[in-house]
């Protein structure tokens, strides 16, 4: 099995500096590679995994070895492309009513999100 670090996308360090600023420990696990999501995150006593994703840079979409690890993964793991969808992740921000995608539980597809939760953040909110 080969293990190969990934490139960290621009947006990840506005995410863990946010997070950080709310309370959350944030460990970077890029230098793993091979599949393995971007950050950990320890909120309130609870774990999350979270994959950030640049709209602007590689987009939204998971590698292959990124999709054959939350494929294998029993846990939680978050996709999120920016500050708004990772405080979602944490329960920092609660999802606004009527959201299909966040009342889903889901932040894997943010773009059909058909309420304004995911699109303030893109606009900078």
């Amino acid at each position: 099995m080969s293990f190969r670090a990934r490139k960290v996308d621009d947006n990840q360090r506005a995410v863990v500096k946010a997070l950080e600023a709310h309370g959350c420990r944030v460990q970077s696990l890029a230098s793993v590679g091979n599949g393995c999501p971007d950050l950990v995150v320890g909120y309130r006593g609870r774990l999350y995994l979270l994959e950030v994703k640049n709209r602007d840079g590689r987009g939204l979409g998971l590698t292959e070895a990124e999709a054959a690890w939350h494929q294998r993964w029993a846990g939680m793991v978050a996709v999120v492309d920016g500050i708004d969808q990772a405080l979602l992740a944490v329960g920092i921000r609660k999802p606004q009513p009527g959201c299909m995608v966040c009342q889903a539980g889901s932040l894997e597809h943010p773009i059909d999100c058909p309420c304004l939760c995911h699109a303030k953040n893109r606009r900078g909110e």
